[in-house]
């Protein structure tokens, strides 16, 4: 599971941040999560920084 778990109002999408620090990377079983989230219509994001954050929260509001 991810990190973060949320709920984008009004569509009901559920929203997944996996947060890493430095060069740390996704565990296999992240990534299984991953791919299992967005198979299933979840918006799903690596954040690395503050920036990234910001970024994941905008593009999951406007669909990108």
């Amino acid at each position: 599971m991810s990190d973060i778990l949320g709920v984008l109002k009004p569509c009901g999408r559920l929203l997944c941040f996996e947060i890493k620090t430095g060069k740390a990377k996704q565990s296999e079983e992240q990534v299984r999560w991953e791919h299992l989230a967005v198979r299933y219509g979840a918006f799903y994001r690596v954040i690395m920084s503050l920036d990234d954050l910001y970024k994941a929260i905008k593009d999951a509001q406007t669909g990108a």
